[in-house]
């Protein structure tokens, strides 16, 4: 149960990267047998080629992913301050200290 709750987990796209787990860790979508399974490709792949591909794709999921995440982070702020009363003071003005 606990490996099926994994996989649900790592194949899911966030909602805060717009990717999966699996994406960001393997710059690829998982291969998932049944009704998902990848076709072959009859592209041949070299060991240097393969590697450069797999950092490039890498990189640019990263950098969206850092997008989305900083995305992300300024509209939770937008509605933390939105809903935030922050007491604005006058320099000078007495106020009612807590000291515990």
């Amino acid at each position: 149960m606990d490996n099926l709750a994994t996989f649900v987990f790592n194949t899911t796209p966030h909602s805060s990267t717009g990717f999966t787990p699996h994406e960001l860790l393997f710059g690829r979508k998982p291969n998932i047998s049944g009704v998902l399974q990848r076709e072959n490709s009859e592209i041949r792949y070299n060991y240097e080629s393969y590697v450069q591909e797999i950092q490039s794709l890498l990189q640019s999921c990263y950098e969206v992913a850092r997008s989305n995440l900083r995305i992300k982070k300024e509209r939770r702020k937008e509605y933390y301050d939105r809903n935030t009363n922050v007491p604005l003071f006058d320099i000078g003005e007495k106020v009612l200290l807590h000291d515990e």
